[in-house]
């Protein structure tokens, strides 16, 4: 875990994110999981406790960049993911979370395999009739992640959540996640527009990095610009209010494009929440179903020719 930087006693109004790793390509890509958890300890956290105090409660709103949703290691490894993980791990992970048995339907029939203790592969005559079996006689890994993707978000979401999540799960704080795709919805991408373009219309040959963050800041905060003109300072409320209209716009056609599940009301109102996540928690199944690679069903099971001898 990252050290705390110690408490803000003088804020600081902009700082540049950490060093790239990366000397060229999208800026993204510069970003990990590991260096936004940092961030959040060093930086944001530090100066949202020293500004509201530690009673105060953060709601974080984020897009879906994919070091955001970097997922927890506390129940899956490194690389591994309920979509990917081998049945042995499926096994592992549904043991930790107090599963001891799956329910799979099988052309029109319910079939039960039991979930071993985790780590612990059973004795060969114990194979028979638990998620190790392999498939007819026991779950494929499909069947077996399906089984996962329904049991862990109702009784243990907590091992689904991202490294951020779980932070914000132990500090009861909130994330609002937007939706993919939709800067529009995204304030901070307003105001980055608006200090953006303000330093483009100030922008000198052999600017350096420097004339670049006070063209940024002037953009912001307010200033002269390239004829002498004063800018006033950047409306982030107007910017805030801006991005709530699109997401309001948005959420008005939600139930008409969705019919029977989607999302009613407005942003801060909103209606019809539970059916809008267990439709799309169903659709993510299906889709994760259809695209799952049949040669997976051997990752991680138990011998082949040992268990065709049961």
């Amino acid at each position: 875990m990252p050290k705390p930087a110690g408490r803000v006693t003088k804020p600081a109004r902009f700082s540049f994110a950490p060093q790239a790793k990366l000397k060229k390509g999208d800026y993204h890509d510069n970003m990990d999981g590991a260096m936004f958890e940092r961030w959040l300890h060093t930086r944001l956290i530090p100066a949202f406790e020293e500004k509201y105090g530690s009673d105060m409660k953060m709601v974080l709103v984020m897009d879906n960049a994919s070091y955001h949703h970097e997922l927890n290691h506390e129940y899956f490894p490194k690389g591994k993911t309920p979509s990917n993980a081998p049945k042995g791990l499926c096994n592992d992970v549904l043991d930790k979370a107090g599963c001891r048995s799956i329910k799979v339907m099988r052309d029109g029939k319910e079939l039960n395999f039991e979930i071993t203790k985790a780590g612990e592969k059973p004795d060969k005559a114990k194979i028979p009739g638990t998620v190790h079996a392999n498939f007819p006689r026991g779950p494929s890994v499909e069947e077996l992640r399906h089984a996962m993707n329904e049991y862990l978000p109702v009784h243990c979401p907590q091992a689904l959540d991202s490294r951020v999540e779980k932070l914000f799960r132990e500090k009861k704080w909130d994330i609002i996640w937007t939706p993919p795709y939709c800067p529009k919805f995204q304030p901070i991408e307003l105001v980055w527009g608006v200090g953006k373009q303000r330093a483009a219309g100030l922008y000198m040959p052999k600017r350096t990095m420097l004339q670049t963050r006070e063209h940024l800041r002037r953009g912001w905060y307010g200033g002269l610009d390239s004829v002498g003109d004063r800018m006033e300072k950047c409306n982030v409320k107007g910017c805030w209010e801006k991005a709530m209209g699109e997401i309001d716009t948005w959420i008005s056609h939600d139930n008409v494009v969705n019919p029977g599940y989607g999302v009613t009301g407005s942003l801060m109102e909103l209606g019809n929440i539970q059916d809008w996540m267990l439709s799309g928690l169903e659709r993510e199944i299906d889709e994760s179903d259809e695209s799952g690679e049949a040669a997976d069903d051997s990752d991680d099971s138990d011998d082949d020719e040992e268990d065709e001898e049961q």
